[in-house]
């Protein structure tokens, strides 16, 4: 309540959302939990998820807890976030890959 008073005082009622939001991160943190995004074009395969969760794990050393999402745009595959760390694995990110190589042509023009 004392928090709450403060805030108050200093005309921060307003900020109060956001600090509930950074608590929680900051709590998560602190018992070993990591948040992780998996976005696919369709839900993915139980086994599939106890595999991503398994090597997030061994990574990260950390508990993951995986948010699943579904995103038509990514055309397949799947893409993995948690933290600063992002896995890309998507066809849509293939494409892209192969049109920059196309576009970085080391062949001249005319012949």
């Amino acid at each position: 309540m004392q928090f709450l008073r403060l805030l108050v005082r200093k005309s921060r009622e307003l900020y109060v959302g956001e600090i509930a939001v950074q608590y929680i991160k900051i709590s998560r943190e602190a018992k070993g939990i990591v948040d992780v995004d998996v976005s696919s074009v369709m839900p993915l395969d139980p086994k599939v998820l106890k595999v991503i969760s398994a090597q997030v794990a061994e990574y990260t050393g950390k508990n993951p807890e995986i948010a699943e999402k579904t995103n038509p745009d990514l055309i397949g595959g799947f893409q993995v976030s948690f933290g600063d760390a992002m896995l890309d694995v998507t066809i849509r990110k293939k494409l892209n890959i192969i049109a920059q190589k196309f576009q970085d042509n080391i062949y001249k023009k005319g012949f």
